[in-house]
Formats: structure tokens, C-alpha cells, sequence
């Protein structure tokens, strides 16, 4: 009778111990999936917040096709001198870099990496043009923060970003963010992060055009594109 007693409380405890488990097993299971949702919650506001974008008609973008023939455009660079797009081709090829800005620490790694490399695509006589709507002084600081030695052209009345069709309208958290005094009430307009190669023929031979500002053009599609 004893050893019967002892045979039932023995698996009575066996029982409560695995339930117990799987209970902490689920518990465990629901907790990490909680984890993994808010994390990839804060991601995505994240990207959202910094790409910016919102749904509007005048979003539906695209950027240059390759084939296409790049518009041409007279730029004032940051250190104040005027130069036109079909001049420079007769020299040799040229790259666009539209970039959203100082401020965007992805944009400044991207343009330090290019500085980096500048000598592989000076021997090709490749002209390399970075253009943003910040003003000049936000671009020399541009410049300086990328350790960049090309051209930086200022577009603040978006004209060159909209011929290459890659001008955006910025959500308002994102405009809030960029906003002062003298534009706090306005509409924030910013380019989608591209790289436009154009050939001496005035095509583009090589087009890079991403909503997700985290992914941009490599050094490799570039050099392979000359």
C-alpha cells in the first residue's frame, strides 16, 4: 500500500513539474516574440521616420532609366563657380549623387566612400557631382564631413532634382525634424538617394534609385558602368 502511495505522489509531482515547464516553455515563447515584434516595430518606424516618405501622388517617382538622355542643367557648386552638365561631358563621363543632406549620417558615409576611391575614377576622367537642396554652407560642411574633394551643387529650387525625377515630398515627422524658422510652414522636399552615370554620349549608363535610403550605390556598379 505504501510503495502504491508512493508510486501516485511521485507521478502527481512528475505531472506538476512538466506542466509547469511547458507553461514556462510558453510563456518563454510568447515573451521572445513579443521582443522580436516591438523590435521590429522600432525598426521599421525608424526607417519609416528617416526615408521619410509619404503617399502622395507627387511621390510616384522612378528616377532615369539607363538608355535615357540625362537632362541638361547649369549648377553653381559650393565653392561658387557656374558649370553646365553638356560642358563637362565633353571632358569625360560624369556621375550624379543626389544625397537628402548634412544632416543624413548614411548620405556622408556614402559620399566619404566615394573620396575614398576618387583616384579609380579620376583615371577613367570621371567628373563626380554631389547635389542636395541644402544651401552652399551645408554642403562645404558636407564636404568637409565626407572629406570629399568634388563638386557639391545646391538645389534649392529643386529644379535638377525634378528633371531627374527624384524630388519627394517628406512626411511631416521628418519635416519637423528639418525644419526652422524660415521653413516651419512649408512643405519639405528632399531627393531620393540615386547615382546616375552619364556617358560623353549624354545617356545614362547606369542607374541606382532606391526609396530605402539605407542602400545605395557600390563603388563596383559604378566602375563597371564606365
Amino acid at each position: 500500500m505504501k510503495e502504491f502511495f508512493w508510486t501516485i505522489a511521485a507521478l502527481s509531482l512528475l505531472i506538476s513539474c512538466n506542466g509547469n515547464q511547458s507553461k514556462e516553455s510558453k510563456s518563454d515563447a510568447v515573451s521572445i516574440e513579443t521582443k522580436k515584434e516591438e523590435k521590429d516595430f522600432k525598426e521599421e518606424s525608424k526607417a519609416l521616420l528617416f526615408r521619410g516618405m509619404i503617399e502622395d501622388a507627387r511621390n510616384e517617382l522612378g528616377g532615369l532609366q539607363i538608355g535615357e538622355i540625362a537632362p541638361d542643367f547649369i549648377g553653381r557648386s559650393s565653392n561658387k563657380s557656374d558649370f553646365q552638365l553638356r560642358s563637362l561631358l565633353m571632358e569625360g563621363p560624369v556621375v550624379l549623387v543626389f544625397y537628402r543632406g548634412t544632416w543624413c549620417p548614411i548620405c556622408i558615409k556614402h559620399l566619404a566612400l566615394l573620396e575614398e576611391n576618387i583616384e579609380l575614377l579620376k583615371e577613367k576622367n570621371v567628373q563626380l557631382i554631389a547635389i542636395s537642396p541644402e544651401n552652399a554652407q551645408a554642403q562645404m560642411d558636407a564636404a568637409k564631413k565626407s572629406s570629399a574633394s568634388y563638386n557639391f551643387i545646391s538645389d534649392p529650387s529643386f529644379e535638377i532634382m525634378e528633371k531627374y525625377n527624384v524630388k519627394y515630398k517628406a512626411s511631416d515627422k521628418l519635416s519637423e525634424m528639418l525644419a526652422n524658422d524660415s521653413t516651419k510652414n512649408e512643405d519639405i522636399f528632399l531627393p531620393v538617394p540615386a547615382t546616375f552615370v552619364i556617358g560623353q554620349d549624354g545617356k545614362v549608363r547606369y542607374s541606382h534609385y532606391e526609396h530605402d535610403y539605407t542602400k545605395r550605390s557600390s563603388l563596383d556598379e559604378i566602375l563597371n558602368a564606365l
